[in-house]
């Protein structure tokens, strides 16, 4: 008889000797004193092996694996099994379960009762071995495998629940995306997390037939445009995430044009406050582009009151501090909470993006959003963390010219207040225009700066010194500035670039080549505003494109800093 008995000595010893097929015991009661016993982990590989080169065409269960507790009717836990298992290869099996109870008698005791009214289901309360036979060979007369679609409607029959030991929905979710998104990458097999406890948990088997990945074609070469550094802050890092995120920046990190770090704590046994001093330290020695942010990081994440704002979680309170070291570091939370206003609340302090953990997700969109949101934030990162540096270096400046009193606090004061407006227009850049926009911005700075340090006074200009206001015009033959005397304003009245010019040359000291690049920022300024009509010379189409990037921007932030730092000395 080609069937296999899966008991655990819990049947007449006579019976068993006497079946006409397989055996195999599944004793558990052993095993179940060690501190990391998990039941279907230990089911999975017992089943495992049982089948192992095998291809049976009937399975006979008990209806229970337990010798002293009849109730615990494990055999239809391991009849799900069966069913949910593809790499046992008998899933369209008959099964037939042993007992003297009827099936309507168990499925009033256990969780998985549903699977007794499913196709391919039989029961017997005989325990003579004629009349097991007589039950083999009806079913092999009478009784085929399940087809595919009677294998389908059995399982959604099952209703299989999470499992109780789960905090909340969002780790399900979490620990969901972990095993959809790492087999979409095929690299399940190299994540222990998944590996071990995820691939044989009876739920999670359960919503991967409901809800089946297929694989990338390529498998795990997902090349990043771009190089940085990422960080990733998660309670679970060490449960699998950190390895799904080296298995996905693997080219990128072989090719050094990623750094991935991981932070690492025991957030189960961390304070709130601890977790966010070493996250903080962590951000400044690694100093990344990205940080991946999970919101909920210990203990009091979970046990918070459901209408409990998303400023009291961790990972909230991490996401202010990182912004307090450097704006341009952009923070992507990833989150498997449903909850909208998680999201809204922290684009308020600066979140850049999010990851959303779905368990019924597309996966390969899920995939594709990854990389194309770690792209998009490699670009901002390049640019914006440098140039927040340069706006602190320039703040501080300004703030020590207003306490030395080397400035006038009203003009430093604006200045400040022109500059925290520009780069909240820059940090927002979604269009090239937006880029221009917020040049047009931070070009009120160098406006300031012309009007605050030149005047008229009786009719005749003058630069504070005070000094008569030279005019200064390009000479192209002679590549340099030449002065106009006497001065020639149109109107007597002084462009912004005339006054910045003899600033530059009388106050401070600059050379022609400086004053010809602050030229060419005034210039992408006027011909946004107001295009030539006649043509522009080659090399001044291309300075004035540069108003439509972060290379315009930063550049005058630059020439800006470099005055200030002047005048404040």
């Amino acid at each position: 008889m080609n069937a296999i008995l899966i008991h655990a000595n819990n049947l007449s010893p006579f019976f068993v000797d006497k079946f006409p097929g397989d055996k195999v015991v599944i004793d558990y009661s052993q095993s179940i004193q060690r501190w990391n016993f998990n039941l279907d982990r230990f089911l999975h590989e017992e089943l495992s092996n049982a089948f192992k080169n095998h291809e049976y065409k009937v399975i006979f269960i008990s209806y229970t694996l337990s010798q002293q507790n009849y109730l615990e009717l494990t055999g239809l836990h391991i009849a799900a099994h069966i069913r949910l298992t593809c790499e046992f290869n008998h899933q369209h099996t008959p099964i037939v379960f042993i007992g003297p109870e009827t099936p309507w008698e168990i499925a009033k005791l256990s969780e998985f009762s549903n699977i007794l009214f499913t196709h391919g289901i039989f029961y017997t309360d005989k325990l003579d071995i004629g009349s097991i036979q007589n039950q083999y060979n009806w079913i092999i007369e009478k009784k085929p495998k399940l087809t595919d679609e009677e294998l389908t409607k059995s399982i959604k029959r099952l209703q299989i629940i999470p499992p109780a030991n789960y905090q909340s929905h969002h780790s399900i979710d979490n620990e969901l995306a972990l095993l959809r998104w790492s087999e979409y990458l095929q690299c399940d097999r190299q994540i222990s997390e998944v590996k071990e406890n995820l691939k044989t948990g009876l739920y999670f088997k359960y919503h991967r037939v409901l809800n089946p990945v297929k694989p990338s074609k390529t498998g795990t070469p997902y090349l990043i445009s771009g190089e940085g550094k990422v960080l990733l802050i998660d309670d679970e890092a060490e449960k699998g995430w950190e390895d799904f995120y080296k298995c996905f920046f693997q080219y990128n990190i072989n090719n050094k044009s990623i750094q991935f770090e991981t932070l690492k704590l025991d957030f189960k046994s961390s304070t709130q406050e601890n977790i966010i001093k070493e996250a903080c330290c962590k951000v400044t020695e690694f100093y990344p582009d990205i940080v991946l942010l999970d919101l909920r990081l210990c203990d009091k994440d979970f046990n918070t009151n459901p209408q409990s704002e998303p400023k009291d979680f961790t990972g909230y309170k991490i996401l202010e501090e990182i912004k307090k070291i450097n704006k341009g570091i952009q923070v992507i939370i990833t989150t498997a909470s449903n909850k909208v206003w998680n999201y809204q609340s922290t684009y308020d302090v600066g979140a850049n993006g999010y990851l959303i953990k779905k368990g019924d997700s597309d996966v390969a969109e899920d995939i594709k959003n990854i990389k194309h949101i770690v792209e998009t934030n490699l670009i901002r990162a390049g640019y914006l963390k440098c140039t927040c540096k340069k706006i602190d270096s320039l703040r501080n400046s300004l703030d020590s010219g207003i306490r030395h009193k080397k400035i006038n606090r009203n003009f430093g004061k604006e200045l400040i207040n022109l500059l925290e407006i520009s780069f909240r227009m820059y940090d927002n850049v979604r269009t090239n225009e937006d880029f221009a926009y917020a040049y047009l911005a931070l070009f009120k700075c160098l406006e300031l700066i012309a009007d605050e340090y030149t005047f008229i006074d009786c009719g005749i200009w003058q630069v504070v010194g005070p000094t008569p206001l030279n005019h200064y015009s390009w000479d192209d033959q002679m590549k340099k500035y030449k002065k106009i005397d006497p001065p020639r304003f149109k109107n007597d009245i002084p462009t912004t670039f005339e006054k910045i010019a003899a600033l530059s040359f009388q106050l401070l000291k600059y050379k022609d080549t400086d004053v010809q690049q602050l030229y060419y920022s005034i210039k992408r300024r006027n011909e946004f505003i107001h295009p030539s009509e006649k043509d522009l010379s080659e090399k001044l189409k291309e300075e004035c494109k540069r108003i439509y990037n972060h290379e315009g921007y930063f550049v005058l932030l630059k020439q800006i800093s470099d005055i200030v730092n002047k005048i404040t000395q």
